[in-house]
């Protein structure tokens, strides 16, 4: 069978339901699966170039806590050239509860206008509050999160990152990632995605995400 044209026959769909049964998998779960970033992470552990860290009792009892290699690059999206800002991304406390993560709005958000995102972005550049902004790394971390524990601190807001604005690959476009519920029928998630720049204008429930410096 070409690898390029993967088909599934009858014989290994039954074999992968036997094991989603035997291993109690749920609807939600095998939901969650068809999300190619879950899909290519398991395939790498399949292929052994990955492994499956354990979560430790302590942080099964402290779900509300937020553990970051910064010292790892973490994976950017396929349209991204380079970040924006390389110096920050080993900034920021590698450990913290999602309690100490504080919201920022411009000055127009705060009176209940959208804002140019271009504007915001030079508004937080001029004010120096990028390298306390939270970026990729905290967005792949806080994602894996559940959506009841990101509802718990941040409501029905989207998050924006901006530590980690990204240049795509023409050079001229710029993206900057964003945490935000997501929910299907009874399945509901923490999703990380990327916004373009161009055109783009944010509302009030779009604030940046930032620890507040010390």
């Amino acid at each position: 069978m070409s690898n390029d044209k993967f088909v599934m026959n009858p014989g290994q769909i039954a074999q992968l339901d036997r094991a989603f049964v035997n291993s109690n998998w749920t609807p939600g779960d095998v939901y969650k699966l068809c999300d190619r970033k879950i899909t290519s992470a398991i395939l790498r552990i399949i292929r052994g170039s990955a492994d499956i860290l354990e979560k430790s009792p302590r942080d099964q009892a402290l779900p509300n806590r937020i553990k970051v290699n910064r010292q790892v690059r973490p994976a950017c999206p396929v349209f991204v050239k380079v970040i924006a800002h390389p110096e920050l991304e080993t900034l920021g406390p590698d450990e913290y509860d999602l309690g100490e993560v504080k919201l920022w709005r411009h000055k127009d958000q705060q009176g209940k206008q959208r804002v140019s995102i271009f504007e915001l972005y030079m508004d937080l550049k001029i004010g120096d509050l990028l390298p306390h902004c939270l970026g990729l790394a905290d967005g792949y971390a806080i994602s894996r999160k559940q959506a009841p524990i990101y509802r718990k601190f941040f409501g029905g807001q989207t998050l924006f990152l901006w530590r980690s604005v990204m240049i795509g690959e023409k050079g001229s476009e710029y993206f900057v990632p964003y945490l935000r519920e997501r929910k299907d029928g009874p399945v509901e998630w923490v999703e990380m995605t990327w916004l373009s720049f161009r055109n783009a204008s944010l509302p009030h429930n779009s604030p940046a995400a930032y620890f507040p410096p010390k």
